[in-house]
């Protein structure tokens, strides 16, 4: 049987912390099953679904915090299980891009949240428009819709929202 932990870590940004992170996981027989991991401004910030023998997560668990924070890095972890989507959902990938403005994650976040659509992953990125040097944002999110959600109307709808904040929309449901 397999638990599992959520670690989080961030820290100034350097080479050698994702092979120092990942060598003391493999070096307690933990396992790296899903992980996210990004250079913020001047920052390192990771993410990681841990799974391993309950003995090794909880030794995981108790032994982050005072390996990592004299190195100076800012780590949290929690025990979890690995929850799938139940049998009866399905995943919907999702872009928005336009000109970027305080408030865009925010107002995509709520048409989903208040149609209690959960936002399983969500990035993105800010960039300069090629000829006029505009600020522009690409979001890009999966979320996970139960079997009774009406697709096509779904995406009828957040797609006039988008249109709406003056931003390009698409949703589709994968199969994977």
């Amino acid at each position: 049987m397999s638990d599992h932990l959520v670690l989080s870590a961030m820290s100034h940004d350097r080479p050698g912390i994702v092979d120092e992170l990942t060598s003391w996981v493999a070096s307690h027989q933990g396992n790296i099953e899903d992980s996210r991991m990004a250079i913020l401004g001047g920052e390192f910030a990771v993410i990681m679904l841990i799974s391993g023998a309950p003995n090794a997560i909880d030794t995981l668990a108790h032994e982050a915090e005072p390996t990592w924070t004299p190195k100076g890095i800012h780590i949290h972890s929690k025990i979890t299980t690995r929850d799938g989507a139940p049998p009866s959902t399905q995943k919907a990938v999702i872009t928005v891009t336009g000109l970027d403005h305080p408030g865009i994650i925010s107002d995509i976040a709520r048409f989903f949240s208040t149609r209690q659509i959960n936002i399983a992953s969500m990035e993105t990125h800010t960039s300069k428009a090629a000829h006029t040097g505009s600020p522009m944002i690409t979001v890009g999110l999966q979320a996970t819709l139960h079997a009774e959600v009406d697709i096509e109307q779904l995406r009828e709808t957040f797609v006039d929202h988008c249109d709406q904040l003056n931003l390009d929309a698409t949703l589709f449901v994968s199969d994977k």
